[in-house]
């Protein structure tokens, strides 16, 4: 009857191990998916923040561009008396620029543009310089329509536009800047995140090995 019980007891006490062992390698496991799903997800999360870096960089080229070819298109027409067709021609070419700026305005790219100090005081110049330049291309005058075409401040539409095209130059440059900085600190970020990787792959592996060896 002794030796039954002791053998009963030694039974026990072999079981009470392997249970151990297998919570053990279900706790590995369920920490292994877990980090694979948080990597996966931060991932997916600075593919959409990068993607919307290469966006906000798109929008301030065209407003770049699209202030050259306003004041580009302003010299070119000027040379003869402006007729309706060539103002509404340049209404709307400056109306382009306004929607570039609400674009620049808007949700998560203007959060973006926030954080960088630079952006984000050029946008309020440019904003304002929009402003003036729309008080500039809609004078008011006492006369008819020919008169308003005559009376457009030409000169001093070229001299506001000039200094309208070196804040969105300088834009594009602050912009830039900022992506290179980013991308150079992602990519340390990046390798950092690897070698973490690396080594909890390795430790958990370790560490189920162990488990099951012993």
């Amino acid at each position: 009857m002794f030796t039954s019980a002791s053998n009963a007891r030694a039974s026990s006490l072999l079981r009470y191990p392997r249970r151990f062992k297998l919570v053990a390698i279900v706790a590995v496991l369920l920490f292994a998916a877990a980090l694979v799903v948080a990597t996966l997800a931060a991932w997916r999360q600075e593919n959409l923040t990068q993607s919307l870096r290469e966006d906000t960089a798109w929008v301030v080229y065209k407003l770049d561009r699209d202030a050259v070819q306003l004041l580009n298109h302003l010299l070119a027409v000027t040379r003869e008396p402006l007729s309706a067709q060539a103002r509404e021609e340049l209404n709307l070419r400056f109306e382009l620029l306004y929607s570039r700026m609400t674009l620049l305005n808007d949700g998560e790219v203007r959060n973006l543009m926030q954080q960088i100090d630079t952006a984000r005081e050029l946008l309020g110049q440019i904003q304002q310089q929009l402003d003036l330049l729309d008080s500039m291309f809609t004078p008011r005058t006492e006369g008819g329509p020919d008169e308003e075409l005559d009376r457009l401040p030409v000169a001093s539409l070229e001299e506001e536009l000039q200094t309208l095209t070196r804040l969105t130059e300088r834009l594009v440059i602050a912009i830039n800047g900022y992506l290179a900085e980013s991308a150079t600190e992602e990519r340390a970020q990046l390798s950092l995140l690897y070698k973490l990787l690396m080594s909890l792959i390795i430790g958990m592996s370790l560490a189920a090995f162990l488990v099951i060896a012993f």
